[in-house]
């Protein structure tokens, strides 16, 4: 069996979803889509291509979807999930098999791998650089390690990550997942990725 599988939590994703989803089609590594409550044609999309996906209605938020995502996929019998948004488009390729070649050797003393895309100041426009640099300036703060891309959505994580009390409904479930791990001393390991932008 595969050891981790890909979580894509979206929402009113109807102009991208087609061509992400062929991306992840390229790959020979199991995925999932999870629908926010999507009030465009994401689910139609979803339906009509066979993606893998569940769906629910009203929106609850990422976080919310994100553990349901991981929920099932756990059952499904998997340790790992590697989770990425749509907030831009990755080389997924690349990026699943730099994953995978860390998982091979880090996974008995490493429980979340987190993207740092901040590592190319060019990858993204200057208010939203600086804007990540300073949460993840405050998160590092507040955890008392430094983080360098503490909002960035692709991790690779360990099924007990899902098990830290964070809160779903929460906007910044990312920085808080950070937090709770911290305080659970997970290891963390933090892996530079090529981030495209929308």
């Amino acid at each position: 069996m595969d050891k981790f599988a890909i979580l894509i939590p979206i929402h009113n994703e109807a102009k991208r979803i087609v061509e992400f989803n062929k991306q992840l089609q390229a790959l020979d590594v199991p995925y999932f889509f999870v629908d926010d409550g999507s009030t465009d044609d994401t689910i139609y999309l979803m339906y009509q291509e066979h993606m893998p996906c569940l769906s629910y209605f009203p929106k609850q938020g990422k976080g919310f979807a994100l553990k349901m995502g991981a929920y099932t996929i756990i059952k499904l019998g998997y340790d790992w999930i590697l989770t990425m948004d749509m907030e831009g488009f990755y080389d997924v390729e690349n990026l699943a098999e730099k994953l995978d070649e860390l998982l091979l050797f880090h996974e008995q003393d490493t429980d979340m791998f987190i993207g740092n895309r901040l590592w190319n100041r060019y990858s993204m426009n200057l208010f939203a650089y600086c804007r990540n640099k300073i949460i993840s300036w405050w998160v590092s703060i507040k955890i008392g390690k430094k983080v360098a891309d503490a909002k960035c959505g692709v991790r690779l994580l360990n099924k007990k990550v899902f098990d830290l009390n964070c809160q779903t409904d929460k906007k910044k479930y990312e920085v808080e997942m950070l937090i709770q791990a911290n305080r659970r001393h997970l290891r963390i390991m933090e892996v530079p990725i090529d981030y495209i932008g929308k």
